[in-house]
């Protein structure tokens, strides 16, 4: 038996109930800072078969959004909401659910029919990464929106889909960039007042490369992960205001990509501002315009607000540049 087969056996018991959409609005909007996806392919070549919009779903509630590249089997992105601990609700729920069992999206291959009669199962192999394609590959599946960011049973367990897995190396994947994902935990549970929107996603290499089986390419690598948040209430007077409304980062997936984008050596991540992102975002990309969250989640605002630094010089008599009568 193939591995195709041997594979698709075991689908039956790893569905996933997320819904593919046209459009986020109205299920996926509240993951979306105002309700605005990200701008992040090209308007002139939308690409709908190609590029998927799918609210994940879980135990019949929504958790997160992704935008799912059907061709490099892998997520564009994952867009999710934190929640400061006032805010969230008690579920009775677990609150911690760890799983090995990975789940498919049989909307992607289907997206008019009902997964349960499903015809053609080579059409799931095609259109979304499988569990043994990362098996053997040199590569983690790295989770683009983490368990560790939820805070109820349910909503860790709709991390653990394939379509929100990327192929990330060991040694970005732990510790480096899980370091990242605690630290900017930490950041918002200690400054951030209001819900937080969070945009995780992959910057792909200039010539794609791949996890291949046998003759075929299964899933595209990518040269660096990137994320970014927008929180738009937070604490002052801790000397984190640089750090808000938004912050962004992106972390090597490979030790020898090119130190112009992160300067750290071997695969650590590189904090930056949420514009610095965008720009080498529309460089990879080949885009004249990117957004990650609507009107830059009004960073400009408040860099007006931000007070000015006092000039020590300013307590200094001012001169004139009047030249004295003598002169």
């Amino acid at each position: 038996m193939n591995l195709l087969l041997i594979t698709l056996c075991l689908i039956s018991v790893l569905l996933a109930c997320a819904k593919v959409v046209d459009e986020f609005e109205p299920d996926c909007a509240e993951y979306f800072y105002n309700g605005k996806e990200p701008d992040l392919l090209d308007p002139n070549k939308p690409n709908p078969e190609r590029f998927r919009k799918i609210c994940q779903q879980y135990q019949n509630r929504f958790h997160f959004a992704t935008l799912y590249d059907t061709v490099r089997r892998t997520p564009v992105y994952s867009a999710y909401r934190w929640r400061p601990k006032s805010q969230r609700l008690t579920t009775g729920e677990p609150h911690q659910c760890r799983s090995d069992v990975w789940m498919y999206e049989p909307k992607l291959a289907y997206p008019k029919g009902n997964a349960d009669e499903m015809q053609e199962d080579r059409e799931l192999f095609d259109t979304q990464a499988m569990d043994d394609d990362y098996k053997d590959s040199g590569y983690t599946r790295g989770h683009l929106n983490p368990n560790s960011h939820q805070w109820d049973g349910f909503s860790q367990c709709s991390t653990f889909t394939m379509t929100n897995i990327v192929p990330q190396h060991k040694n970005s994947n732990s510790p480096p960039w899980s370091d990242h994902e605690n630290k900017i935990l930490k950041r918002l549970e200690q400054y951030c007042k209001s819900d937080a929107y969070i945009v995780t996603g992959v910057m792909p290499y200039i010539n794609d490369k791949w996890i291949q089986k046998g003759n075929l390419r299964r899933v595209a690598i990518p040269e660096y992960l990137w994320s970014a948040y927008c929180c738009r209430e937070f604490t002052n007077g801790h000397g984190q205001e640089h750090l808000f409304p938004t912050f962004a980062v992106i972390g090597r997936n490979d030790k020898e990509s090119d130190r112009r984008i992160v300067k750290n050596e071997d695969f650590n991540v590189q904090e930056m501002s949420l514009s610095k992102l965008e720009l080498f975002l529309k460089k990879r990309l080949g885009l004249r315009y990117i957004n990650v969250f609507y009107n830059k989640c009004n960073e400009f605002f408040f860099f007006l607000k931000k007070p000015k630094p006092k000039n020590p010089k300013s307590n200094k008599p001012k001169y004139n540049n009047l030249k004295s009568k003598n002169g």
